[in-house]
């Protein structure tokens, strides 16, 4: 139960669900990215992304000095059914 609380209040955030959106859109992306396209500071996408990570939502790799994130799949069923409808 304490999971599955600590997975919606991960995605109650208007900010996360258009991260997570883009990240389903494109893919992959970068902090820079993310914060261009949804006009985001970028210290505040990264703090977001690393809130999703630590709920295994997206999975974050380095290439060269950047690093991508990316949605993790397979998702579990409620995750899988917010990205569903976003």
């Amino acid at each position: 139960m304490r999971e599955v609380e600590r997975k919606l209040k991960a995605l109650a955030s208007r900010p996360r669900l258009r991260i997570l959106q883009h990240l389903k859109k494109h893919g992959t992306a970068n902090v820079t990215e993310i914060s261009t396209t949804l006009t985001l500071a970028p210290a505040t996408v990264s703090r977001h992304l690393l809130r999703l990570a630590i709920m295994d939502i997206v999975l974050s790799r380095q290439r060269g000095r950047y690093v991508l994130y990316r949605l993790r799949l397979p998702q579990d069923p409620l995750v899988k059914m917010v990205l569903e409808r976003i």
